[in-house]
């Protein structure tokens, strides 16, 4: 079990993220009487109303707050990530086939041989529901892929 699993989560609309860590890089500017701590992130409250950040203030806890609130106490909070370009049809092979040199002709290569012996609908299906199931766990909410 998690520490969100130990949260007891607001069952309305808007509620605030209480004393969230947010690095101050993915912030659109200074939040007011918020310092940025030595990692370069900011301890802040973020009110979530919907499916949308509604506000983001300096972290109070929560205490001031008319909505309910999750207490972070400092966690981190990260934008999801976007993965621009996977394969996730040839991901998860590799034990069961290398790249005999490390260059690209050689992964192109072991790729066809592992494709030959091995691609079938099943062992695709289980590699790349592995692979969303990975993504997912890792903060991934959208990837873009193809198949070969």
């Amino acid at each position: 079990m998690g520490f969100l699993d130990t949260l007891a989560w607001p069952e309305t609309e808007r509620y605030w993220i209480a004393r969230a860590r947010v690095p101050a890089c993915f912030l659109a500017g200074a939040i007011g009487g918020a310092a940025v701590d030595r990692d370069g992130a900011v301890l802040v409250d973020l009110l979530v109303d919907g499916d949308r950040i509604g506000r983001i203030e300096p972290a109070t806890g929560g205490a001031l707050r008319a909505e309910p609130a999750l207490d972070l106490a400092g966690r981190q909070v990260w934008p999801a990530l976007i993965d621009m370009h996977a394969h996730l049809d040839k991901g998860h092979v590799i034990p069961r086939i290398e790249n005999p040199d490390g260059s690209f002709a050689g992964a192109r290569q072991a790729t066809t041989d592992d494709r030959q012996k091995h691609w079938r609908a099943d062992d695709v299906r289980r590699r790349m529901e592995f692979a969303l199931r990975c993504a997912y766990a890792h903060g991934v909410a959208c990837i873009r892929t193809h198949l070969d």
